[in-house]
């Protein structure tokens, strides 16, 4: 019998039993903060602008945040376990500083009704994803393959930020 082992840089160095399972539990109420939120700017006083919008995913941005944002928490939650590096400190910084620009941007899109400077924001938002996704996945390609989604995702939304900014 042939036994193939691969090394996937997961060699949880940072993070022992109990203590993984709190970091994990920490990643997720991050990123359910941010969701949780930027949701709330999003529909408290808003319905009659969101009404207005030519083009409504209603019943489909809840269910995906959620998911993405389990799947950036469980991104979050390999990097910390990553060996400590200036990579690593960098990654972690990008990552923190992505997830303020997210919540930016719901302040500025759904609370604002600021579709011109939201659609600038969202752009800087998806140039810190990329980098920070092309950096996970040279330190780690399952950490990068659970962030792409969000990336991805953020491209759709910056797209229709686009097109509600132009048919207003």
């Amino acid at each position: 019998m042939i036994t193939l082992h691969y090394n996937t840089g997961f060699n949880g160095g940072n993070a022992q039993g109990d203590s993984s399972h709190t970091a994990l539990l920490g990643f997720v109420g991050l990123c359910m903060a941010v969701t949780l939120i930027g949701g709330l700017t999003g529909t408290t006083g808003n319905e009659s602008w969101m009404s207005r919008l030519a083009i409504r995913p209603d019943g489909l941005f809840i269910p995906v945040w959620g998911g993405l944002y389990l799947l950036t928490a469980m991104a979050g939650w390999r990097l910390w376990h990553l060996p400590e590096t200036d990579d690593r400190h960098g990654a972690f910084n990008l990552f923190l500083v992505q997830f303020g620009f997210n919540l930016i941007w719901s302040l500025l899109f759904f609370g604002f009704q600021s579709k011109g400077i939201s659609f600038s924001e969202i752009l800087m938002l998806l140039a810190l994803i990329a980098a920070n996704t092309a950096l996970f996945w040279r330190m780690d390609w399952q950490t990068g393959s659970f962030f792409t989604p969000y990336l991805s995702w953020i491209g759709y939304v910056a797209v229709l930020n686009g097109a509600f900014q132009h048919l207003s």
